[in-house]
């Protein structure tokens, strides 16, 4: 065989490694797909349970939450109001309470904020 027959078989040789090395890398290209597709399917599924979760829960909370109703307390004499529960309510006498349903309310009556409202 001459030189060129023997470059020639060799870079046939050469092609023939590369295209079965490519052969090899498509099939655990299409392996790694196919699981890939398995996750993002699992992962759906997981997602779709979490939701339904999620909105059992949340209209729960939110129906907890509907039912609280915060209102404030002050004293006539007085130039602060307070959150129903906080301690220096206690120190209001009934007859110089003043309730009021919203904090708005109680800031356009020109009373000032506890430390308890935030």
């Amino acid at each position: 065989m001459n030189k060129i027959n023997k470059d020639l078989y060799n870079s046939f040789g050469l092609v023939r490694k590369d295209i079965m090395g490519l052969q090899q890398d498509i099939v655990l290209l299409t392996q790694n797909q196919q699981e890939m597709f398995k996750m993002i399917h699992d992962l759906r599924n997981q997602i779709s349970k979490a939701k339904s979760v999620k909105k059992v829960t949340v209209k729960k909370v939110v129906k907890k939450v509907a039912r609280k109703k915060t209102s404030f307390i002050a004293s006539k004499t007085g130039n602060k109001f307070h959150k129903s529960n906080c301690v220096f309510t206690k120190n209001i006498k009934p007859k110089m309470k003043v309730k009021f349903a919203s904090k708005t309310t109680a800031l356009n009556k020109g009373y000032k904020p506890c430390a308890c409202v935030k």
